[in-house]
């Protein structure tokens, strides 16, 4: 992504459309120690809830962004703060631009249009108020057996030299009946945790958004398994790619695995299956 008028405490972003209410700045640190979760949400109204309520308790804010929802995404986000957000943690912003698909549409959409996803993401990360940003989906939700663990690692990095992170995900379906199903070789590493500064922010690859970050900054690795990916199979999870030849391994496996268990074909060998409550009981204290 090509940046405009590099400055010293900042970088401003332009784009091609010439909305200049969504040009923004990405400074070069925030000073303010803390962490900012951001969430990017499109149509997760059976989702997100779950999603918030996981990491409330192990960050200093959490920016949601609606990319316009046309289900009950934001209501299910006012239902969390009503109930749940005592300290007022959740902010909630509005992107209205429809963003381009990953795949060929992604491929064809300028890198400086509010339209590509990672123009769209660096504006999303720009509005974290706080030192560190952890980049959070509506559709994972934290496991609960490493929040305090994951809490003490978002403490101490806020001391000493700047460091990005990578955590690790697995991903669980839930079936036509409600059952939900671990998949046993769906495990990725992903950058989530990093400082909020132009230093760390994302470019556009040819099929998708990729994070790039200066070579000072060390990345290190949170071993334990820290999120679930939910996919529910009475939804369209793959609505946000344009093409179903996807060009990497990873979402090829998703898409089979999901029709696996769209079919009632839970392979022993393949997935686990889990507690019709599992997903509750992550948010348990």
């Amino acid at each position: 992504m090509s940046v405009i008028f590099p400055l010293k405490r900042y970088l401003r972003f332009r784009n091609v459309e010439g909305l200049a209410a969504y040009d923004f700045e990405y400074v070069r640190r925030r000073s303010v120690p803390g962490v900012s979760a951001v969430v990017r949400a499109r149509n997760e109204e059976t989702k997100i809830a779950c999603s918030l309520r996981s990491i409330l308790p192990i960050v200093d804010e959490i920016v949601v962004v609606d990319n316009a929802s046309e289900d009950a995404t934001l209501e299910a986000v006012e239902h969390v703060q009503a109930t749940h957000d005592r300290e007022g943690k959740i902010r909630v912003l509005s992107y209205p631009h429809r963003i381009s698909r990953y795949g060929p549409e992604h491929a064809d959409t300028p890198a400086e249009s509010v339209h590509n996803m990672a123009y769209y993401s660096n504006w999303c990360i720009s509005h974290a108020s706080f030192q560190y940003v952890l980049v959070w989906d509506a559709d994972m939700v934290l496991v609960r057996a490493v929040r305090d663990e994951i809490r003490r690692l978002l403490e101490r990095i806020q001391h000493g030299r700047w460091s990005a992170w990578t955590v690790k995900g697995q991903t669980i379906y839930r079936d036509l009946a409600g059952g939900f199903h671990l998949a046993k070789g769906e495990v990725n590493w992903q950058v989530e945790l990093f400082p909020t500064s132009y230093c760390c922010r994302y470019k556009k690859h040819e099929h998708w958004e990729g994070m790039t970050r200066s070579p000072w900054i060390r990345t290190s690795h949170f071993e334990p398994l820290c999120f679930y990916e939910v996919k529910f199979t009475d939804e369209d999870e793959f609505s946000h790619w344009s093409t179903t030849e996807f060009p990497g391994p990873r979402k090829a496996r998703e898409w089979e695995n999901f029709h696996l268990i769209r079919e009632g074909q839970s392979d022993p060998d393949r997935f686990e299956p889990l507690s019709s409550t599992f997903l509750d009981d992550q948010l348990s204290d």
